[in-house]
């Protein structure tokens, strides 16, 4: 886990995966946040760059997914694992 999100440590994290389980990712599902696209960027600020952890998971043949905004509680079994973990670490 990383204290701050960035597009670089949504990047490196999606790297670590990868690299440290023998599975194949397929799927990946997560929220609008800056670290993982360019979605919740206001419209004057969006670059028609393709977003470095999005670039990741095409080089990965990942299919990677987003929540609808203002939809928290799609994500909601993730919101709570990551609740268990800080719980656990902290």
């Amino acid at each position: 886990m990383r204290k701050n999100k960035t597009m670089k440590n949504g990047k490196e994290f999606l790297r670590d995966v990868i690299k440290f389980y023998p599975y194949k990712v397929n799927y990946i599902l997560t929220d609008n946040g800056e670290e993982f696209c360019y979605n919740s960027l206001p419209k004057n600020k969006r670059t028609k760059k393709t977003h470095p952890f999005v670039n990741l998971c095409i080089e990965n043949k990942i299919n990677h997914r987003t929540i609808k905004f203002k939809h928290p509680w799609t994500n909601g079994m993730i919101e709570r694992f990551n609740g268990k973990i800080k719980n656990k670490v902290y």
